[in-house]
């Protein structure tokens, strides 16, 4: 683990540190990211891990794929999806957003949304629309038909074995 990573998840210990209002914040984790709920936003901050289908081990790799991950989601959820953020070491400790400061980490800036919102929570509670499905199920559609291509050849299956 990078030295420079339990400094920069400090940002996350005091609402204060934080660029936009909030009272408190809660921590989740995947097996990749940590997500920090503040207010009316997340703020997913990735890993130093090498899966190697990933590698986010080093800081260079996060704030790629911070970027990529803001680049690609804001094709379909653009009012989620806001920007990526540095974490920043100033005078006064470690700050989310911070103008100077040598960078810490990066993280992805998202909208927040309820809890009650999530997918598995809607089934609990009997508020799935089956047609949601099929809106969904369109707007993927869609989007990969208008998607742009791959050059030929691109995917075949002798890259995969290799």
């Amino acid at each position: 683990m990078s030295q420079d990573l339990p400094r920069a998840l400090a940002a996350f210990a005091d609402p204060a540190r934080l660029p936009f209002p909030a009272s408190s914040i809660e921590r989740r984790e995947t097996h990749i990211s940590w997500i920090f709920l503040a207010g009316d936003y997340a703020y997913k901050v990735k890993k130093p891990v090498n899966f190697g289908f990933l590698d986010f081990s080093t800081l260079k790799q996060r704030e790629r794929f911070c970027r990529a991950e803001v680049a690609l989601n804001r094709r379909l959820a653009p009012e989620l999806y806001l920007d990526v953020l540095p974490i920043r070491d100033t005078a006064d400790g470690p700050r989310l957003g911070a103008e100077e400061g040598e960078i810490l980490d990066w993280c992805v800036r998202m909208r927040r949304f309820a809890d009650e919102d999530l997918l598995a929570a809607r089934l609990a509670a009997g508020r799935f629309v089956p047609a949601w499905l099929d809106t969904l199920a369109a707007t993927i559609a869609d989007f990969h038909a208008r998607a742009e291509q791959a050059p030929a050849g691109f995917g075949n299956p002798e890259d995969f074995a290799r």
